[in-house]
C-alpha cells in the first residue's frame, strides 16, 4: 500500500470526523491530546472499508493485512489566542520527537508480514506554513519516504489543524512532501433528517438556515451511492409519512459521514448547490 492510497482510504473520513466532532474542539482550543480517540475512528474507518484492522497488536497502534501504523497527536505551542485556544507551554520538541522514534520503532520492527509501515500524526493548532512549524516537521520528514497532508479545521471553525500520513523506508531519506486533495464535503448546516423505512433508497435532507429541503433517491452501488432522476426540492418537510426520523444528533451526523462516503464529488456540489440558493 502506498502513503496515497491509505490517505485516500481513511483521509476525507477522519477530518470529517474531526471537524463534525464538538467535544474534539475544546480540545484543541485546551491543547490537549486525542490520541485514544483517533485510534478508534481510524479502526472504524478501516472496518466500514472491509479491512480487518486492529488495536495493539505486537506494540503497533493500528495494523492490519501488511499495513502498520503509528498515531500521534501533535499539540503546539504557537499562539492563537483570537480563537480562544489558551496561551500555554507545550513541549512541541518532545512531542516530535516522539513521532521520529515511533517511526524508528517501525524501522526497526522484525515482523517480516508488516511490509507497508506508515506514521499518521495531527497537529494542532497550527497552519502547514507556518514558519515555526516547517522547522520542527523537516526533523520528521527526514526520516520519511514521503508525506501528505491536509488542512482542516475543528467544529469551531477557529482553530486550525494539519494532518499527515507519512511512510516510514528501510532507511532514513529525504522525502516528498505534498498536498493531499481532500473530497468536497456536504455544507456544515446541512442535516440528513429522515430515512425511508422500508428499503433505506430515499433521504430527506434539509438546510434549517435557509428553510429548505431535498428528497434524494440514491441507488446503492457497492460503496458508492449516486443521485438519480428524482432529485427534487419539496419544500420545508413537517411530516415523514413512510419516513423514519432521526431524532438524535449522533445518528444525523452518522447518515452524513456514510452519506458522504457513498456520493461522488459532483453529486456532493449539486446538493450542497440546491440547499443554499435563495
Amino acid at each position: 500500500m502506498t502513503t496515497q492510497e491509505l490517505f485516500d482510504l481513511t483521509a476525507d473520513n477522519i477530518i470529517a470526523r474531526i471537524s463534525n466532532t464538538q467535544a474534539l474542539a475544546t480540545f484543541a482550543k485546551r491543547r490537549s491530546k486525542f490520541e485514544g480517540w483517533l485510534k478508534v475512528e481510524l479502526i472504524d474507518v478501516l472496518i466500514r472499508n472491509g479491512f480487518n484492522a486492529l488495536p495493539e497488536v505486537g506494540f503497533i497502534d493500528v495494523s492490519f493485512g501488511h499495513v502498520a501504523i503509528e498515531l500521534k497527536t501533535v499539540n503546539t505551542n504557537i499562539r492563537y489566542t483570537n480563537a480562544g485556544v489558551i496561551d500555554t507551554i507545550r513541549p512541541i520538541t518532545k512531542n516530535v520527537q516522539s513521532v521520529v522514534k515511533d517511526i524508528e520503532k517501525l524501522r526497526t520492527n522484525a515482523d517480516t508480514d508488516l511490509k507497508d509501515k506508515f506514521v499518521v500524526f495531527v497537529v494542532f493548532p497550527i497552519e502547514h506554513d507556518n514558519t515555526n512549524w516547517q522547522v520542527q516537521l523537516k526533523r520528521i520528514t527526514d526520516n520519511l519516504e514521503d508525506v501528505i497532508y491536509q488542512e482542516f479545521r475543528f467544529f469551531s471553525g477557529d482553530v486550525p489543524g494539519v494532518i499527515y500520513y507519512g511512510k516510514v523506508g528501510l532507511d532514513a531519506a529525504q522525502s516528498t512532501v505534498s498536498l493531499g486533495s481532500a473530497r468536497p464535503r456536504l455544507n456544515k448546516e446541512i442535516e440528513v433528517v429522515g430515512i425511508e423505512a422500508i428499503a433505506g433508497s430515499l433521504l430527506i435532507l434539509m438546510n434549517p438556515k435557509k428553510s429548505r429541503s431535498l428528497c434524494l433517491q440514491v441507488s446503492l452501488n457497492g460503496q458508492r451511492a449516486e443521485p438519480q432522476d428524482q432529485l427534487y426540492l419539496v419544500g420545508q418537510v413537517t411530516t415523514f409519512n413512510a419516513f423514519n426520523e432521526l431524532s438524535t444528533e449522533q445518528e444525523k451526523e452518522n447518515a452524513k459521514l456514510l452519506l458522504e462516503q457513498k456520493l461522488t464529488d459532483d453529486s456532493v456540489r449539486l446538493i450542497n448547490r440546491l440547499l443554499q440558493e435563495e
